[in-house]
């Protein structure tokens, strides 16, 4: 499954810091490297809606603070070989738990009535791009070409793609389902398109002096930036 972007992130920003050099062509170079060659998403969350159903009534009772294979198996009655080969990977790339099986902010809020929409807007908002949240998903015409956008974009066989699609349908379904409408989350997902990746970064300093060289050097970048521009 390929990396989250938050993985990327968190890597990129550790290698770009550490050797005190921010300019363009290591940024490009840093990332290529990490996200494998292509800045593309190739590969979608999988899970049943019958499970999707059931994990999210174990929230509304309780979030443990650990979810790991045993629990699902209980909490979904299913074998804990099928916990551990299809649902956690499925839950991490969501965000739903960590790598290291703790349960995150984003379970909680899923077990919340009120923060449950909100928290599948998250994950809509960060697994899938603008194109597809763009489709029409509310007929079968529309669902049909759903599914051959995951087909392309994930390279995966029909069976596959169908799987990704209806959990993809099954979230879309349950944003919408109070109200915002079918282009509510597209109108407020940032683009992806075509190898471009918009992101949101907090930076936090540990003293001014740091501040003012971290600001110089994206003074620097921009300077880089312009100078390859020009040459276009």
């Amino acid at each position: 499954m390929a990396k989250s972007t938050g993985k990327v992130l968190t890597d990129l920003a550790g290698d770009l810091l550490g050797s005190g050099k921010v300019d363009l062509d290591t940024i490009l170079d840093t990332a290529g490297g990490l996200l494998g060659g292509g800045l593309g998403k190739k590969s979608y969350p999988v899970l049943s809606a019958a499970n999707w159903n059931k994990l999210i009534a174990r929230f509304r009772s309780n979030v443990p603070a650990n979810i790991h294979k045993r629990w699902l198996a209980d909490a979904l009655d299913i074998s804990q070989s099928t916990a551990e080969s299809s649902v956690l990977p499925a839950l991490k790339e969501m965000g739903i738990v960590t790598r290291d099986e703790k349960s995150t902010k984003l379970a909680e809020s899923l077990g919340n009535d009120s923060s449950y929409r909100s928290a599948v807007g998250k994950i809509l908002k960060a697994e899938y791009p603008e194109d597809l949240l763009a489709l029409d998903y509310t007929s079968k015409t529309g669902q049909s070409k759903i599914q051959s956008w995951f087909k392309r974009a994930s390279g995966e066989s029909d069976s596959k793609a169908k799987s990704m699609a209806s959990l993809y349908l099954l979230l879309r379904k349950e944003y919408d389902r109070e109200g915002a409408g079918p282009e509510a989350v597209s109108a407020t997902v940032s683009a992806k398109r075509s190898g471009a990746v918009s992101v949101t970064l907090k930076l936090d300093f540990t003293s001014k002096s740091a501040a003012e060289t971290f600001v110089n050097s994206l003074a620097d970048l921009t300077q880089q930036l312009s100078s390859k521009i020009s040459k276009l």
